[in-house]
């Protein structure tokens, strides 16, 4: 099923995927830098989650821009 949606919406979507992009960073960034008593290995899973999220948002906008130009 196809949904039409205006220029508005795709500029829209954009912004709130480049916001959560953002936020998977800094994220990653807190996580990496989390007091030591919190073990490596749940920080290193913590931080692979944020960027497999961000990788995601990242390749839907590539799919977004290339399913407007059609």
């Amino acid at each position: 099923m196809f949904v039409r949606i205006t220029p508005e919406q795709v500029t829209l979507i954009k912004e709130l995927c480049l916001i959560e992009i953002e936020n998977c960073a800094r994220h990653i960034a807190e996580n990496q830098a989390a007091a030591s008593d919190v073990p490596w290995d749940r920080r290193g899973r913590i931080a692979q989650l944020y960027q497999n999220r961000g990788e995601c948002l990242i390749d839907f906008l590539e799919q977004l821009e290339l399913m407007r130009r059609v």
